[in-house]
C-alpha cells in the first residue's frame, strides 16, 4: 500500500471521508500527505459502528502545531493523526469514549490514542485522538521482519536457527534467551534488527539511527514501545516484546 492516501482513494476506497477534513487550519496544507494507516482505521470504525465520524484536527503544520500546543514531534505534523469525534455526540459519554480507546488499541496500526478522562486532556472534549504506525510498501512483511531476526541471532549469539521467516519455539526461544537490555554488549546485529523496527513503526531511536548501540535513545523508544503496546516497561527486549515487534 502507499504511505499516503492518494487523491482517487477520497470517496472511494474511503468513502466516507473528504480530503479537505485533513488539512492544516493555519495554511491550508497536508504536508506530505495524509496516512493511509490511519485512513484505513477511521474508515473500518466508520463501516463498523455505522457512525458520523467529523475530524476536529487533521494535518497541523510546525507554525499551527507550537500554536496550539502540540507535542514537538506531533503525529499531526506527519499526517498520521486526527482528533475525532461521533456526530451524533456519543463520544460526550466518558465511558463511551474510554470503552472506543480500548477498542482502537487493538486495530492493526495502532500507535497512540487517548481522551479526555476525569479532566487529563480538556482541550479534548469530546474528540479522541488517534495516531496511527506510519507504513509504506517497502516496508517488510512479518516473514522478512523474522528472517532478519533470525539471521541477527544466529549472527552474535550462534544460535543455528534455520532461516525461514517463522517465529516458530526454536526461535522464540531464542530471542527470549537472548533477550536485549541496554546494558548489553556484543549484540551489535540483534540491536541494529530492533532500532530498524523501532523507526519502522515511528519510534525515535536518536539521531544517530541504526548503530547498533543500545543507548539512552534506544532506551527509551523501546519503553515508549512496551507502554504502547501495554507491556512490562523495563526497557528489556524479551520474548513479549520481541512478539510485538515482528506484528
Amino acid at each position: 500500500m502507499s504511505k499516503y492516501v492518494q487523491d482517487n482513494e477520497w470517496g472511494t476506497k474511503y468513502p466516507n471521508f473528504r480530503k479537505e477534513e485533513f488539512k492544516c487550519p493555519c495554511c491550508g496544507s497536508y504536508g506530505n500527505g495524509i496516512a493511509t494507516t490511519l485512513l484505513d482505521t477511521l474508515q473500518e470504525l466508520r463501516t463498523r459502528t455505522g457512525k458520523a465520524i467529523n475530524i476536529s484536527s487533521g494535518y497541523r503544520c510546525s507554525k499551527f502545531n507550537k500554536k496550539v500546543g502540540g507535542a514537538v514531534n506531533s503525529a499531526h505534523m506527519k499526517g498520521s493523526a486526527a482528533d475525532f469525534y461521533f456526530a451524533d455526540g456519543s463520544l460526550g459519554n466518558q465511558n463511551t469514549r474510554i470503552s472506543l480507546v480500548n477498542e482502537l488499541k487493538k486495530t492493526k496500526y495502532y500507535h497512540w490514542c487517548y481522551c479526555n478522562v476525569n479532566g487529563n486532556y480538556p482541550n479534548m472534549g469530546a474528540a479522541i485522538h488517534f495516531d496511527s504506525q506510519l507504513i509504506d510498501s517497502t516496508s517488510s512483511s512479518r516473514e522478512e521482519r523474522v528472517k532478519s531476526l533470525q539471521r541477527a541471532l544466529n549472527a552474535d549469539y550462534k544460535c543455528g536457527l534455520v532461516v525461514d521467516g517463522s517465529f516458530g519455539p526454536l526461535t522464540e526461544n531464542a530471542s527470549h534467551n537472548n533477550y536485549l537490555y541496554y546494558l548489553k554488549k556484543g549484540a551489535t546485529n540483534h540491536i541494529k534488527w530492533l532500532q530498524t523496527r523501532l523507526i519502522e513503526l515511528g519510534y525515535s531511536v536518536g539521531s544517530s539511527g541504526v548503530d547498533g548501540s543500545f543507548g539512552p535513545d534506544t532506551l527509551a523508544a523501546v519503553k515508549k514501545f512496551q507502554k504502547d503496546k501495554g507491556l512490562i516497561i523495563d526497557g528489556n527486549v524479551g520474548k513479549a516484546t520481541h512478539k510485538e515487534l515482528i506484528k
